[in-house]
């Protein structure tokens, strides 16, 4: 494939997982909890060719002189240069060509783990934290954390999320959130620390916990994060601010990501011209190429 289509094509594979992205952000802009993603890019160049042969990827740029050229001696990977220096040559190679495109790569995903608003519910089981922190959340896939405190009942009487995954307490044990009289409904309170109350008789704290700064959390579904790192372990929040009958909402903008998209769309389509210039000069060439000159 020609360098010029593949730099295009490879803009074109970016910006759909940008679109991706950002559908995805505003689809989830009720999900409580949910936090905004947003894709991270790089340039990948230069390349490396020889003659007959390519072989993209990533280069480190130390090991390559300032300008691109055709140069007549191979130089082993391991040779290092400065940017501009001499290469020097070890053994003779068909000639090795230096290229300057740039293409460009999907290098990560950030999340933003900025607080969203809080939005009261007067539902009794939800609960919304302000400020730092994660509820711990036992899974199948074990332990798991979440900002979203949409809590529900289950028939066990354990507070458990939507998905019904055990919320779990300080003691690493689920919340048996049962009336303390059978049959009677039963009254659950939380305080603004994170106690858990049924009946007036306190039965169990949430445990909050917080991992290191700047975070390395990876989402595990849509309100779910594990650490990144195996051994980036949770500790506990010591006074965490607990808001009963409250939500915290997604910290997505609408406007933000709408204007995101807006961008977005501008930058295929941009890619989509490119494409299509090589296209009709690609035509004009086959078309021209052995006319018979009158």
């Amino acid at each position: 494939m020609d360098r010029g289509v593949s730099a295009a094509v490879s803009g074109l594979i970016a910006q759909t997982r940008a679109m991706e992205t950002i559908t995805n952000n505003l689809a989830n802009i009720n999900t409580p909890g949910y936090k905004k993603d947003q894709l991270r890019f790089k340039a990948v160049s230069p390349i490396w060719t020889n003659t007959g042969n390519q072989h993209p990827g990533d280069v480190n740029l130390n090991k390559l002189p300032a300008k691109p050229g055709v140069f007549l001696n191979y130089v082993p990977s391991e040779q290092t240069t400065k940017p501009g220096e001499a290469l020097q040559a070890t053994s003779l190679e068909p000639p090795l060509i230096l290229s300057y495109e740039q293409y460009c790569k999907v290098a990560g995903t950030d999340t933003f783990m900025h607080q969203g608003t809080l939005k009261e519910t007067s539902q009794p089981l939800d609960v919304a934290l302000n400020g730092k922190g994660f509820f711990n959340i036992q899974t199948p896939n074990g332990n798991l954390y979440t900002r979203a405190g949409n809590f529900t009942r289950n028939a066990q009487g354990q507070l458990v999320t939507r998905d019904g995954n055990q919320v779990l307490g300080k003691n690493g044990q689920p919340i048996d959130i049962n009336p303390q009289v059978a049959g009677q409904p039963g009254n659950v309170h939380f305080d603004n620390e994170g106690a858990v109350y049924v009946d007036g008789a306190r039965v169990a704290d949430l445990d909050i916990v917080d991992f290191k700064q700047p975070y390395r959390l990876e989402k595990k579904g849509q309100d779910l994060v594990a650490p990144a790192d195996p051994e980036d372990t949770p500790t506990p929040v010591d006074k965490p601010d607990v808001h009963e009958g409250m939500l915290e909402q997604s910290n997505v903008s609408t406007v933000t990501e709408m204007t995101n998209m807006i961008e977005t769309q501008r930058v295929f389509e941009a890619y989509q011209k490119v494409m299509q210039s090589y296209d009709e000069t690609y035509s004009s060439v086959i078309s021209d190429v052995g006319r018979s000159v009158t």
